[in-house]
């Protein structure tokens, strides 16, 4: 396992667990191609998180390799960490306005 997929897996989980049940149903090429998909909103509103590309190009070399089980576990990640860094955009709307203003 490399650096940043050992990064990428110790964070812990924010979503439920549903998550990756709902997801472990879909190919790993479906799975990246919503990851890639959030990750453009994502940085679009100016969020998209740094692990996101990585962790989508880790698995896309997973898959052209024939591993389809990791490929679907960093596919998975991958969708995880886009889904976060949305919410984030979403949550950031208003939350900055409690940390510099106090509201």
């Amino acid at each position: 396992m490399n650096k940043i997929m050992e990064k990428a897996m110790k964070a812990p989980p924010v979503l439920p667990l549903v998550l990756f049940t709902a997801t472990a149903l879909a190919d790993p090429a479906t799975t990246l191609d919503r990851a890639s998909e959030l990750h453009r909103q994502a940085l679009a509103l100016e969020h998209g998180w740094s692990v996101t590309e990585p962790l989508i190009a880790e698995a896309r070399a997973a898959m052209d390799a024939g591993n389809g089980g990791q490929a679907q576990a960093l596919a998975d990640r991958a969708l995880l960490v886009a889904q976060q860094s949305l919410k984030q955009a979403e949550d950031e709307k208003s939350a900055w306005q409690t940390r510099v203003v106090g509201r």
